[in-house]
């Protein structure tokens, strides 16, 4: 019986880990679809990537409590050094409300 409910809840802690979305197999995705070597193509490959890390925050915000604690609101994201981000969060939360 305690063999059966010690799998039960590791199967679904798997499951849970394994549905987190992962920022690294689309970065690399990214990195390899977007060619080029020009200021311009670096800096649209570097946005997307920033978005991706942007995303994988918000992400855990909602899933980790200790996530939560650090980035209570989008304005405590923002205040962290993610001003680049600035108008990401602002159509996100024009969107959300």
């Amino acid at each position: 019986m305690l063999g059966f409910f010690v799998a039960t809840v590791v199967d679904r802690w798997k499951t849970i880990f394994g549905n987190i979305g992962f920022i690294d197999s689309a970065a690399l995705y990214v990195t390899s679809s977007v060619q080029g070597t020009d200021e311009e193509t670096r800096m649209h490959r570097r946005n997307l990537i920033r978005y991706l890390c942007l995303t994988q925050v918000l992400v855990l915000r909602d899933i980790s409590m200790r996530v939560r604690k650090r980035f209570p609101n989008l304005d405590a994201v923002i205040a962290a050094g993610k001003q680049q981000f600035s108008k990401f969060v602002d159509t996100f939360k024009t969107r959300s409300l």
